[in-house]
């Protein structure tokens, strides 16, 4: 196991990847992470603790720095995310979930971009696959500053995984909150946007696996719809969108409003008024 902390070691990128009982699909992840053409990071793993063999698969097949910090008890997603921003060193941090897959430029692409000294966060788009890693389709992001900052009126423009940032950032505006379980990355993204650019990459950085066994309740539908317009109603960026980026905002626009009932519709649409007339 090796220690971001010692011999003084700072990386240009820290991967953050918190799991909990991701056996069956850490080995992918780890294999797309060897394969990275950019070498300058450390990855810190944040172990919910498991109850499975996840961490003794990184350790016999992880051939980059690494350190894995264990949980005494589960925490959620969003504190051990926080545990991990804590713990990483470097100024740039990279999302990966550990279901996940990244293509092999992934970080040097982003990495690059980050020559924009205001730029804070940065996405990509990403194809989806399938429980054994068959593509099924692309999840489609904005790509431009003010597209990005006007999507973040209505939905999260950022595929989770897929974003990079800079650490200071995230720090200065609070980290993760877990009581916006499950929208804590929408709710972040929202904060963050008051510091600088926040954009997508044009290119296809990563595969994001939607499991079969994924399926939510109607409990947890609620919950997350409830998340949802709690950010909507709580943050408002006057930010008109772009001829290109419109037709992505309107079938995403649309597609939460038949999820939302009256009142909150309503409220979306005076909300989208106002933006497209200030």
């Amino acid at each position: 196991m090796y220690s971001s902390s010692s011999n003084n070691y700072t990386p240009a990128v820290s991967i953050v990847c918190a799991f909990h009982n991701e056996a069956s699909w850490i080995g992918d992840t780890i294999s797309s992470i060897n394969l990275q053409t950019f070498s300058d990071f450390d990855v810190i793993f944040v172990d919910d603790a498991s109850t499975d063999n996840t961490a003794d698969i990184i350790r016999a097949n992880a051939k980059f720095k690494y350190v894995i910090l264990r949980n005494d008890t589960n925490m959620g997603l969003a504190e051990s995310l926080n545990r991990g921003l804590n713990a990483a060193t470097a100024p740039l941090i990279a999302r990966i979930d550990a279901d996940d897959i990244m293509l092999p430029d992934r970080l040097d692409l982003q990495v690059k971009a980050f020559s924009d000294k205001d730029l804070v966060l940065l996405g990509g788009q990403a194809t989806k696959i399938d429980d054994q890693g068959s593509p099924f389709g692309r999840l489609s992001m904005p790509c431009s500053d003010s597209d990005c900052r006007f999507a973040l009126n209505f939905y999260s423009p950022f595929v989770h995984p897929a974003v990079m940032y800079r650490r200071s950032q995230i720090i200065l505006a609070g980290g993760y909150s877990s009581s916006r379980f499950p929208a804590e990355d929408y709710d972040l993204w929202c904060r963050v946007a008051e510091f600088g650019k926040v954009r997508n990459l044009d290119s296809v950085i990563i595969k994001y696996r939607v499991r079969s066994s994924g399926s939510i309740t109607s409990d947890k539908r609620n919950i997350q719809l409830q998340k949802h317009s709690e950010i909507i109603d709580r943050y408002t960026i006057i930010t008109k969108p772009t001829i290109r980026g419109a037709p992505l905002h309107f079938r995403r626009i649309i597609r939460i409003i038949t999820l939302l009932n009256s009142s909150k519709r309503a409220k979306i649409a005076n909300k989208i008024i106002k933006i497209l007339t200030s």
